[in-house]
């Protein structure tokens, strides 16, 4: 198990989330001012659950392992919150789009989300169902469950991980509190997985669509890696029109592509300082690693975002 619970720290978030079957990311800050977020991970040989506080505006693009499915249920949200292109409501838990992606994007928002074994996890579903799991095909992106059992769920998970952190504070040693935490967490979403109902095929298809979209636009950043990149060789890598890339990005990061992208590379910038020592040449090599040749464009942009210049985030 692992227990990760650091404010205003983007490394230590993202730590955590390595614990996860994640075969990668990334976490874009866009709201100004240190990122604000705090994340838990227990797990177990069935399931890695991810509790996880996010407090300043931020978009993330995640990317299961195969093997494996998810399944993340909105516990709060202040203003506009987006999963998978929908806009999240108090009555829908939410699976992956193009079978492995998540795509999240917002302000403050506080999320449980669950990793489990594909095979396992239809197994589980066809046995409840009694069906051959050949048979079952796991659902797409948003999916409504009822009201009454969504918010009876929502108090169950949280007091359930409340209950655990209180005894893993006051009871170091003890461990059968967080199996017993996975299991009901597990059984829990497992429960609502079958009182739920998909979204049409024509939105799940959209919804889709746009997540491929983003995914070939951000494969195609991370084989660029520090150089140059335009919105003609995004429109390309996506094979995409300039208008219906800037709308799957509007629709699944808030931003437009080139700003996603900027702010992308900021972040992971601030990520490199943040582990960095403090030595001469530090934020240069930052800067150049990220793609910023202009160092005096490089610290302003870094403090627009940040509230500080890097040098200040080298010397924490």
């Amino acid at each position: 198990m692992g227990v990760y619970e650091q404010d205003d720290n983007q490394a230590s978030f993202r730590e955590a989330r390595r614990c996860l079957p994640i075969r990668k990311e990334s976490l874009i800050q866009q709201g100004t001012g240190a990122l604000q977020a705090t994340a838990t991970v227990i797990s177990n040989a069935e399931a890695a659950i991810y509790h996880a506080h996010v407090g300043t505006k931020s978009s993330t693009v995640a990317e299961l392992d195969r093997s494996f499915t998810g399944i993340v249920f909105p516990l709060s949200w202040r203003r506009d919150f987006r999963l998978n292109g929908t806009l999240v409501d108090s009555t829908s838990i939410y699976t992956p789009v193009d079978g492995s992606l998540f795509l999240a994007h917002g302000w403050e928002r506080e999320t449980v989300a669950i990793a489990i074994s594909r095979n396992t996890f239809l197994e589980t579903i066809s046995a409840l169902n009694a069906i051959d799991p050949n048979e079952k095909e796991l659902y797409s992106g948003a999916i409504q469950i009822p009201s009454e059992a969504a918010a009876f769920s929502r108090r169950s998970i949280v007091n359930l991980i409340a209950s655990m952190k209180c005894v893993r504070h006051c009871y170091p040693s003890q461990k059968n509190m967080e199996e017993f935490v996975v299991k009901k967490i597990l059984a829990n979403l497992t429960d609502l997985y079958q009182q739920a109902t998909p979204l049409p095929h024509r939105e799940r298809r959209r919804n889709t669509k746009l997540g491929k979209i983003v995914r070939d636009a951000e494969e195609y950043f991370e084989a660029v890696g520090a150089g140059p990149i335009s919105l003609a060789d995004l429109c390309s890598a996506a094979s995409v029109s300039q208008g219906t890339l800037y709308h799957a990005f509007g629709v699944v990061s808030g931003e437009t592509p080139m700003m996603h992208f900027k702010k992308r590379r900021l972040t992971e910038a601030r990520l490199s300082l943040l582990s960095s020592d403090n030595r001469r040449g530090a934020v240069k090599v930052a800067a150049l690693s990220h793609g910023f040749s202009h160092f005096g464009r490089f610290a302003e942009e870094y403090f627009s975002l940040f509230g500080e210049y890097p040098k200040t985030t080298l010397s924490k």
